[in-house]
């Protein structure tokens, strides 16, 4: 990172061990992805994994944790200009040397691009199991809500703009990116 000062280990699940996804913070102060709480909890009763205080009710989601996980991936990915590889290869966004590591796959799920070595253990988490892999995509980070940090998958007839999930408001009348591109080619 160009700080020099390594947090990526503050921004990860003590579950899965990857950075979190929609993060949430319980009663007690401890933050998870909100899948990985609430397969915990479904499984092991009410309890949080790291100090087993009850977990009575529904951890919100950490608004703060969340900006600073974007602001972090954001922060990565202007890093990527220093990347040596070839012109018109794109970097693994995971691994700690963006300078040499070519990525295989880009996740239109997750944003990320990964190389051989990380695209494996993206692919062996069962709850990755129905992300979107597509040839490396340049410029990722472009291509998600500046609001939310998710890709834009929706376009809302309306405003005439893309919209990530999380974006579209009750009654708004949108469609998928898919079908929009198909209808403007048509």
């Amino acid at each position: 990172m160009a700080t020099g000062i390594d947090v990526s280990h503050h921004l990860k699940c003590p579950i899965c061990k990857n950075l979190f996804e929609i993060p949430v913070t319980t009663v007690c102060g401890h933050s998870f992805c909100q899948h990985c709480l609430h397969q915990h909890l479904s499984m092991n009763g009410q309890q949080c994994p790291l100090c087993q205080e009850p977990v009575f009710t529904k951890p919100c989601m950490d608004i703060t944790l969340e900006t600073i996980l974007r602001e972090f991936l954001q922060m990565q990915m202007a890093d990527l200009s220093l990347y040596t590889g070839e012109k018109g290869e794109i970097p693994c966004n995971i691994c700690e040397d963006t300078r040499t590591s070519r990525a295989v796959k880009s996740c239109l799920t997750c944003l990320l691009s990964y190389c051989e070595h990380h695209l494996k253990r993206h692919q062996s988490l069962e709850r990755h199991r129905g992300h979107k892999l597509v040839s490396p995509v340049e410029r990722l980070d472009e291509k998600a809500c500046r609001v939310h940090g998710r890709p834009l998958k929706l376009y809302c007839k309306r405003d005439k703009c893309l919209m990530c999930t999380l974006c579209v408001k009750p009654g708004e009348d949108v469609i998928s990116m898919e079908t929009e591109r198909e209808r403007r080619e048509v």
